[in-house]
């Protein structure tokens, strides 16, 4: 029966690709008689007199176009839609298996989700309980400890410690709520808890040991344990208790098709996981049943199935795929194993009817025809709208050119035009241009042209590198703007920011953001740059410099700011959405600049400016800017302290 499947599967994929193939052929037979005649010297001839002849004659350029376009739409559009519709055929047994190894892959992650976590939550436990050093009149606390961790594990249906004295307490898991429960074992083993009874010892290094799956009254779970040894001399085992219903209702939300039956399989064939195609018939059956005697048949015919009929997955040799029969229809049941969970290995996998992959096939071919009247019409198209193209482009190449480099000034309008298609272009190409100036406006020509140069996809993959952050703030804006008006806050705001702005940009830095009335800056990004954190120390002297010059241009010093500057890894790249992205700077480095520019408050209070710098700043750049050892200072955040380097300029200078 499986060989007649495989070979009605074969037949029916051959049959779609026949009359494909027949036409691709008798296209390349074509054009590779057309090029044998056109190289001959008859050939040869023949085209020089047809080139002569047509000389002779002005054409229009609608006509032209109308022929050169309607003929490229036509040879192109219908090769590439018959070498991809074989190319399809080719790729969707590869395609298939992509989706099968995402499956399966999907279907191994919510499983060690749901299991994994049981051997963290019981170690983090043991640990706590020998650090803590437990004794036996400590159990009320350890009871809280494990009613907590029940909290946080809804997968975790109890937590049982069993002393060596024989004492058994812990947490379970009611309907409603959880409750605490104690007894004492006797010495016989059937007195210690079922998941216990022939439990392989665990190790006393405290990794974490799985038992064999049990079915308790009430539902079918694992178990993992380890051993807790403690100084005052409290000892035994800690239980995780799972349960596997659970894990079927993880796996539920996996379910992508109304015809798609997931399941799980231990080494001895019982079902421990399952979740039964959305429009199935089957009764329930418990878990841990034998899948002989489950009642799905669809498993009972794949346990069965001949290693001969398994196919392996060219993409992932652990995955493969087996085409069993029940009944009249065929299924197609894709599985792989995990290994480390209850003493055995598992079998994962899901099935669904083969007539769905099947149909695929039909579905290229009624494509294919779709898309070659599709093709026709589009020639009707491109020749209609190729007469109505009769002007050169080249001002809208020129145009181009200066969007391209990011000139939007240089382009000139373009005029309207009666015909209506190069108006549409010449409407665009101004709306182009003035929307390429306003965001010149937001996004700094500096940092597009660097991630031009970097190589724009490249250049905004986030990615880790070693950058130089600097912050900056104005000491006391909140008092400064509740006593300036409307107008000349602005102004000096924005006099403030070109400062900033030019005194980074000066030193290769790029700007980041504006961040109220500061900015985030950093150096070594998009482009590398050797001694990046001189070049951002320089900066913050030429701003202190600059504002000096100010202060003495005015006579006054209307701003006081503080910079804080840090070296580290970071990310650097494209942060955000599809729709709506940033190229930023994260991570701990950029708060730890952040952290010292708040700091410099508490450093230098009357300051006029104030350079805070970490010591990994300050020996980067080789401490070539006067900054002077302030010492460690416990940033707020961080459980290590920092050594701090800094200087302040007051009035007249430094």
């Amino acid at each position: 029966m499986l060989d007649c499947n495989f070979g009605f599967c074969r037949w029916r994929i051959q049959l779609s690709k026949v009359s494909i193939e027949r036409v691709i052929n008798l296209l390349v037979w074509g054009s590779l008689v057309g090029i044998k005649w056109a190289t001959n010297k008859a050939g040869l001839n023949a085209l020089i007199s047809v080139k002569k002849y047509f000389q002779k004659f002005q054409w229009s350029l609608a006509v032209l176009m109308s022929v050169f376009f309607g003929l490229l739409v036509a040879i192109s559009g219908s090769s590439v839609l018959l070498l991809s519709s074989k190319a399809n055929i080719k790729n969707i047994e590869v395609l298939g298996w992509a989706t099968g190894s995402l499956a399966i892959e999907a279907i191994r992650n919510s499983m060690l989700n749901h299991l994994q976590p049981s051997e963290l939550v019981i170690s983090d436990l043991r640990w706590q309980f020998q650090n803590e050093n437990y004794t036996a009149h400590d159990r009320q606390e350890m009871l809280t400890l494990l009613m907590g961790s029940m909290l946080g594990a809804s997968n975790i249906s109890r937590l049982v410690f069993v002393e060596d004295t024989g004492l058994i307490w812990g947490v379970k898991q009611n309907s409603n709520d959880l409750a605490f429960f104690s007894r004492k074992a006797k010495t016989h083993p059937h007195d210690l808890p079922l998941w216990l009874r022939n439990a392989p010892v665990p190790s006393v290094n405290g990794k974490p040991t799985w038992g064999a799956l049990k079915e308790v009254k009430g539902g079918q779970f694992a178990n993992v344990t380890v051993r807790v040894e403690t100084k005052a001399g409290l000892s035994g085992y800690l239980t995780a208790v799972i349960s596997m219903q659970k894990l079927s209702e993880h796996l539920k939300r996996l379910q992508s098709s109304l015809n798609t039956t997931l399941f799980a399989l231990n080494d001895e064939g019982r079902v421990v996981a399952y979740v039964a195609a959305q429009n199935s018939t089957l009764p329930t059956q418990e878990l841990l049943t034998p899948a002989k005697s489950f009642g799905d048949p669809v498993l009972l015919e794949y346990i069965k199935t001949p290693n001969s009929k398994i196919i392996y997955s060219p993409v992932k040799k652990d995955i493969s795929a087996s085409l069993v029969s029940s009944g009249s229809k065929d299924f197609f049941v894709i599985s792989s194993h995990v290994k480390g969970f209850a003493l055995s290995k598992w079998t994962i996998g899901y099935y669904l009817p083969a007539s769905i992959a099947l149909s695929t096939y039909d579905t290229i071919k009624y494509t294919s025809i779709i898309s070659l009247m599709v093709v026709f019409l589009t020639v009707l198209l491109a020749v209609l709208l190729a007469r109505k193209i009769s002007t050169p482009l080249q001002e809208v190449a020129k145009s181009a050119g200066y969007l391209a480099d990011f000139q939007p000034g240089k382009v000139k309008p373009m005029p309207g035009s009666n015909i209506k298609e190069m108006n549409q272009v010449a409407n665009a190409m101004n709306a182009s241009a003035q929307g390429l100036w306003a965001l010149a406006r937001y996004v700094p020509r500096n940092l597009l042209l660097k991630l031009m140069e970097a190589g724009f996809e490249q250049a905004i993959t986030a990615k880790e590198a070693e950058v130089t952050v600097m912050f900056t703030d104005i000491v006391d804006f909140t008092s400064l703007s509740e006593k300036l008006p409307v107008n000349e806050l602005s102004k000096l705001l924005n006099d403030h920011f070109e400062l900033l702005i030019q005194a980074v940009e000066a030193e290769g830095g790029t700007l980041d953001k504006y961040l109220g009335d500061g900015i985030l800056a950093f150096w070594n990004a998009p482009n590398a740059m050797e001694n990046h954190a001189q070049a951002a120390l320089r900066a913050a002297d030429n701003i202190a410099r600059k504002l000096a010059e100010q202060a003495e241009a005015n006579g006054s010093w209307p701003i006081r700011t503080r910079i804080g500057i840090h070296t580290g890894r970071a990310i650097v790249g494209n942060i955000g959405t599809q729709t709506l992205s940033n190229y930023s700077v994260i991570g701990d480095t950029v708060n730890v600049a952040n952290r010292l520019q708040v700091l410099g408050k508490e450093l230098y209070p009357d300051a006029r400016v104030a350079i805070i710098a970490s010591v990994n700043a300050a020996k980067a750049a080789q401490n070539c800017h006067s900054l002077k050892v302030v010492g460690k200072r416990q940033l707020r955040g961080r459980r290590v302290p920092v050594e701090v380097w800094g200087k302040d300029y007051k009035d007249g200078g430094e």
